[in-house]
């Protein structure tokens, strides 16, 4: 480390071919998400491909995750609640992380109305009755 000359992931070339990738993230919460317009995004040079929920479903996966507790959504379902700013709602992957970012922020979102107060502190989620329970 002293010297330099430890190596580190970034510090290893990209076999050919690699593709980068990026998220499409919510810029909103307590709205649904309604729907998403990818074909901007998918005429961006080196795109390979966008994936969501649905691809998640066609493949017969699973769209939870946890290190104990599955309880994490992968991708939010369109006609679903966003529950927090920056929830995922699908990967944009492409021959470069320039483009993959640039397409995911082309990505054209449609929410809906607002579904009532968003949860925000202790006091908030004593009155709406949020309760974590995974048992």
């Amino acid at each position: 480390h002293c010297t330099g000359e430890a190596l580190y992931t970034d510090d290893i070339p990209l076999p050919p071919g690699t593709l980068q990738a990026a998220l499409i993230m919510t810029d909103r919460c307590g709205v649904s998400f309604d729907a998403m317009d990818t074909s901007a995004a998918l005429a961006i040079p080196g795109v390979a491909g966008i994936f969501t929920y649905d691809d998640i479903v066609k493949l017969g996966g699973s769209n939870k995750l946890g290190p104990v507790v599955k309880d994490e959504t992968v991708f939010l379902p369109k006609g679903e609640m966003v529950k927090t700013v920056g929830q995922v709602l699908g990967v944009v992957v492409a021959e470069s992380l320039e483009s993959a970012e640039l397409a995911a922020r082309t990505v054209a979102v449609t929410y809906g109305e607002a579904t009532g107060k968003i949860i925000v502190t202790v006091e908030d989620a004593i009155e709406a009755g949020s309760f974590y329970d995974f048992a």
